[in-house]
């Protein structure tokens, strides 16, 4: 006979607040993120500031679909409580004040300090799918830091 024990399910909380480049753009993000067995919760706000003119901005009304995982590749800040690095989550929002636009981001924790370590990606989706912001990279000012 041969049994299996599926893995615990992965727990954690998650927060951060900086920038990350998209071109010549800066883009300002906030976010917390955490999960137990009974609730998935979290929020992100965004600011992109740029050469477009007027700066654009992203509030999330709900969160859901928060996932949690470690890598083997690289571990959190000093004396993380736990051994999770990275969180992905989704919800949807309001961008510039128009509500129905989905987002996706994912942030990990790679040590300190977080500037130049740690990374955030945001895709914002429009209400008919398609994409009206897409963000990724390595943090020019700011961390990430697994709290649980």
């Amino acid at each position: 006979t041969v049994t299996s024990t599926p893995p615990a399910p992965v727990f954690g909380h998650l927060a951060g607040v900086g920038s990350v480049l998209n071109g010549d753009d800066r883009v300002w993000f906030a976010f917390e993120a955490r999960e137990t067995s009974s609730i998935e919760r979290g929020w992100v706000t965004v600011a992109l500031r740029g050469g477009r003119g007027r700066p654009d901005r992203y509030l999330a009304a709900s969160v859901s679909d928060v996932q949690f995982s470690n890598s083997p590749y690289y571990s959190p800040g000093n004396n993380p409580r736990s051994g999770i690095d990275t969180v992905s989550f989704s919800g949807t929002g309001y961008w510039n004040g128009a509500p129905g636009y989905r987002f996706q981001v994912t942030a990990t924790d790679r040590g300190e300090p977080g500037r130049d370590r740690d990374t955030f990606s945001l895709t914002v989706f429009a209400p008919n799918g398609s994409v009206v912001e897409s963000v990724s990279g390595a943090l020019r000012d700011g961390n990430v830091r697994s709290l649980r």
